[in-house]
């Protein structure tokens, strides 16, 4: 993350990684984050519903991938303050897009829409082959929003965190 941070490029999807990492949820339900499923002073993101985009560029909103992907998720301290800066640093906006309902979505792509998940994979793919050519002698694994979402659930597998509840949280089902 080091990397991205400081690189002169890719420094403007910092936020978004470190969000990524810091909670573990789906690609598209980041997406369709909204500033309304932010509580700042309870430090918990409501996860309700995820963007999507089809391949004619129609967006749509649904709900998340099983039953138990409605849910709070607590923001750490770092998640708190990349959420706080995405904020600071988003278009204002004369006229949002509304998507089933949703607007004021917290990502914007350079049109001014909301991004969806192929906008985030691009960018992480973008930036680790930016990566390699500074560094071709230390590579690193294939990353993808996906496995950003694992950090999430090992350490619960160490706090005796039951199966279910880590299912929950990751949106893995059994």
């Amino acid at each position: 993350m080091g990397f991205i941070r400081e690189d002169k490029t890719y420094a403007k999807y910092y936020d978004e990684f470190v969000v990524l990492l810091g909670i573990g949820m789906c690609v598209s339900e980041f997406c369709g984050l909204t500033e309304s499923d932010l509580d700042f002073d309870s430090r918990k993101i409501r996860v309700d519903h995820q963007l999507v985009r089809e391949r004619g560029r129609k967006y749509y909103v649904e709900k998340t991938k099983i039953k138990c992907g409605c849910r709070f998720i607590p923001m750490t301290e770092e998640v708190y303050r990349s959420l706080k800066n995405i904020l600071v640093n988003r278009k204002k906006l004369k006229t949002e897009m509304i998507v089933d309902g949703y607007s004021s979505f917290l990502l914007l792509d350079k049109d001014d829409k909301p991004k969806v998940a192929l906008h985030i994979e691009n960018e992480m793919r973008w930036a680790m082959k930016n990566y390699k050519k500074f560094y071709p002698d230390r590579p690193l694994p294939h990353i993808t929003p996906h496995v950003f979402r694992h950090p999430n659930v090992k350490p619960k597998t160490k706090h005796s965190y039951s199966f279910r509840r880590i299912n929950t949280r990751s949106l893995h089902s059994p």
